[in-house]
């Protein structure tokens, strides 16, 4: 009973955890795009989002001499990574530090492209990709975290882009 238990936790968390937390920077890219009032950055956004999905596509043709096994079951997750971690922490940081500063501006489109082309390729990754699997999932992973803590200190970042009233 007990080890069947521990299957489903692993199982929820590989398949609709740790790929929602993926998806969601590309909904975020979206959300930032929707929240965009003047036309001229709505553009920038938009082909952001769009440049995003080409570097996507970039990497999926650069990829395709590796093996892309979809992954069926993980029985143990890999060993804490560090330096993605660390890395994805930083840059998740500076990520909204840096929409905090642009969101106004047509630089915007730098940020959604980004953040599509980390959750398209990520997910990629993490799925078909055996050897990227682990730093992929802790720079995700930590990159969900510098946003988070950023969020926590600095919550007005997010408030256009989200229209909480």
């Amino acid at each position: 009973m007990e080890n069947s238990i521990g299957e489903v936790l692993i199982a929820i968390v590989q398949w609709i955890i740790i790929p929602g937390i993926i998806i969601y920077f590309f909904y975020f890219s979206i959300k930032i795009y929707k929240s965009i009032k003047d036309n001229t950055n709505r553009i920038s956004a938009r082909s952001g989002i769009l440049a995003g999905l080409v570097i996507f596509v970039i990497y999926f043709i650069s990829q395709s001499k590796n093996s892309m096994l979809l992954i069926n079951r993980i029985n143990q997750f890999p060993k804490f990574q560090i330096l993605p971690f660390l890395i994805g922490i930083v840059f998740g940081i500076g990520l909204l530090l840096l929409l905090n500063i642009i969101i106004s501006s047509s630089f915007i489109g730098v940020i959604t492209l980004i953040f599509s082309s980390i959750s398209s390729v990520g997910l990629f990754s993490y799925f078909f990709l055996n050897n990227l699997r682990a730093p992929t999932l802790f720079f995700i992973l930590g990159l969900a975290l510098g946003n988070l803590l950023f969020s926590i200190v600095k919550p007005e970042t997010l408030k256009d882009v989200f229209n909480f009233d």
